[in-house]
């Protein structure tokens, strides 16, 4: 009997108690004298995209607390196929290729050798965004130059509800008719993971491997950093000022822990798949004070990564409006 599966990653040979590191930095712990094999097939992932808090700096020398309430929209696409590296062989098909095998205690299943060996050129990957998203952060000065950041946001991917913490703090100055700020920040954010997996063991000496295919959905909790350069004119007598924010910040994919339902010959299993790359945002706008009414600021983030391999698309923007009111001074 054929199985069709979407494949993925690499081996190593043991014969005693081990970690194995795969794609994503993936690790197994198995017993046994063989070869142990962890192959990720396909990944819906649903996380939102990780931005970090936008302040420009007024001109007032005293610093005010203000409340800051951001909505934004992705500009598409909101859903990101691409392909996972280090994918296992296929058939001529393009097809994982595996037979039944009926035992006394039912059916198994295994590989035979040389009938997957061809590379896999699909695509076993997808990231859902949220169409969305609307926050609430509050800038809380400690100095006249610092202050500490609390945020809390809010998505949908999916009909799955998605609720991001955000922590920070940051300095500004100013300097003629100019402003800057420096950000750090960390985000607590949980993703949704929906996966088909594959895992085989080939003994020693045998031309053929044992395979158990299982899917695993679930959450995983993830903490993310966040650096951001903000700088802006803050000219009163001007209609509008305008602003230009360079940020990066990590975006964790997947960080997702579990156990394998592989048992036979004694030989469970668990292993944790991660990948968090690396995201760059420039953020230009303009920015309206109201003075003691607040500010409204208008702009779109364009944000660029090489999040996976093969990603359809690894630029995209995201236009917003925020509005800050000032809520007392120091």
């Amino acid at each position: 009997m054929a199985e069709r599966m979407r494949p993925a990653y690499s081996t190593i040979a043991s014969c005693t108690a081990s970690r194995v590191i795969i794609f994503l930095v993936s690790s197994i712990s198995f017993v046994g004298c063989g070869t142990s094999t962890l192959y990720v097939q396909s990944l819906d992932v649903r996380a939102p995209l990780h931005q970090p808090p936008l302040f420009t700096t007024p001109d007032s020398t005293t610093f005010e607390a203000r409340v800051v309430t951001h909505y934004s929209q992705t500009g598409g696409p909101w859903r990101l196929p691409g392909r996972i590296s280090n994918h296992t062989n296929v058939n001529a098909r393009g097809i994982y290729e595996i037979d039944s095998v009926l035992n006394v205690g039912g059916y198994t299943y295994i590989e035979r050798a040389g009938v997957n060996s061809h590379r896999y050129r699909g695509s076993n990957f997808t990231w859902s965004l949220p169409r969305s998203s609307l926050s609430l952060h509050l800038d809380m000065p400690i100095s006249n130059n610092a202050s500490l950041v609390l945020g809390l946001s809010h998505s949908m991917i999916e009909s799955t509800r998605f609720l991001v913490g955000t922590i920070g703090c940051a300095y500004s100055f100013r300097w003629r008719m100019f402003a800057a700020r420096f950000d750090v920040s960390l985000q607590v954010r949980s993703n949704y993971l929906a996966g088909d997996f594959v895992y085989t063991y080939q003994p020693n000496e045998s031309s053929t491997r044992e395979v158990e295919i299982f899917r695993k959905e679930g959450h995983d909790m993830n903490f993310d950093g966040a650096f951001a350069v903000t700088i802006n004119t803050n000219v009163p007598s001007w209609p509008a000022n305008i602003f230009l924010q360079l940020a990066q910040a990590d975006q964790t994919i997947i960080d997702y822990t579990f156990d394998t339902p592989f048992t036979a010959r004694g030989r469970g299993s668990s292993f944790s798949v991660h990948h968090s790359p690396r995201i760059y945002f420039a953020t230009p706008g303009v920015s309206l004070d109201f003075q003691k009414y607040g500010t409204l600021v208008i702009g779109f983030r364009l944000a660029s990564g090489n999040i996976m391999e093969d990603l359809a698309s690894k630029t995209f923007t995201v236009p917003f409006v925020q509005y800050s009111v000032p809520i007392g001074t120091r």
